[in-house]
């Protein structure tokens, strides 16, 4: 995971949630920190989708989802094709 994929996440979490920028990081539970709803999610989804061209999030299960950090976003995003 990169500084600029960190950062790029963080940006489209800012604005599809609300939050506050500068108090997420790599380490920032999408459900737990952020209790994005799953709208949200799917907007996330949607929107790195467009950016990067691939469900990146498809295959995720369940269990993963529920704990899934800003980090794990990035790393997909960094493992997937741009």
């Amino acid at each position: 995971m990169t500084a600029t994929t960190v950062a790029e996440i963080t940006g489209l979490l800012a604005g599809i949630a609300g939050a506050d920028a500068a108090r997420i990081g790599p380490g920032t539970a999408l459900f737990g920190d952020l209790a994005l709803e799953s709208v949200e999610f799917a907007a996330l989804a949607g929107r790195l989708r467009e950016r990067y061209g691939a469900d990146l999030l498809a295959d995720l299960d369940i269990d993963a989802l529920i704990g899934l950090t800003v980090g794990d976003v990035a790393a997909c995003v960094d493992g997937g094709a741009r």
